[in-house]
């Protein structure tokens, strides 16, 4: 599902550095926790596998798409289509509604859209279910501002609106990073079992290695990225 191969990146501008990567996969429906600590490049790899950045060399390979082949308009078609982000500080639309703020991605991917109404419901009601599967109440707070919502409910929100439309691959850049263990736990149960009921890969960054048991695979950062000496820190 995820393949990188002898990959080379480097950020431009006066504090550049380079991130090095020989070989990184990941099997379909995985779920797979990487970690490391701040400045390790974890981000850098998220950011490579997602297609927002392109590697000077090697292969980026994404649900059997070379991303290094497509113009950045491409790449982020396809990003919309078959990934789901949630970002750490989760990025929701302040003055949209939990429910817009949800049914954002299928704006913009039509097969996406298409799969959220393969229950034969509405793309609202998909969300609403996604939103109360995940631990909110839809009635409740889908026409709530998303500013208006709690660290944890944003949180569900986020998952939301990166569950719909069934993507292939989740990306979570350290969703659980706000929480407190107990609310680690529920929220990762419930993430897990969204995900495996779609059958989507998951790939979550994290420098929390105890949350290592509820995953399938863990991978250190440092076994599979090179920073160029003298690089300066990134998330």
């Amino acid at each position: 599902m995820i393949q990188l191969e002898n990959v080379r990146f480097a950020w431009p501008g006066r504090h550049a550095f380079a991130l090095s990567v020989e070989r990184f996969a990941v099997e379909a429906g995985q779920k797979l926790l990487l970690v490391g600590p701040s400045g390790s490049g974890k981000s850098t790899l998220l950011s490579l596998i997602s297609g927002i950045v392109v590697p000077a060399s090697g292969r980026v390979r994404i649900v059997d798409t070379d991303l290094s082949a497509l113009g950045g308009a491409a790449r982020d078609a396809f990003r919309a289509a078959h990934l789901g982000i949630i970002f750490q500080m989760f990025n929701l639309v302040p003055y949209l509604s939990v429910l817009d703020n949800v049914l954002l991605p299928i704006s913009f991917a039509p097969a996406r859209r298409a799969r959220a109404l393969a229950s034969g419901g509405t793309v609202a009601g998909e969300a609403r279910r996604l939103l109360e599967h995940l631990g909110l109440d839809a009635e409740r707070v889908a026409s709530q501002p998303a500013a208006t919502l709690s660290v944890g409910q944003q949180q569900r929100a986020a998952a939301a609106r990166a569950l719909i439309g069934t993507p292939e691959i989740v990306i979570a850049d350290e969703p659980t990073s706000a929480l407190d263990r107990d609310r680690q736990e529920d929220f990762l149960s419930l993430l897990f079992g969204e995900v495996a009921r779609v059958g989507a890969t998951l790939v979550m960054v994290s420098h929390d290695q105890s949350l290592a048991p509820q995953f399938d695979a863990v991978v250190e950062i440092a076994a599979i990225a090179r920073i160029a000496p003298g690089a300066p820190g990134l998330q």
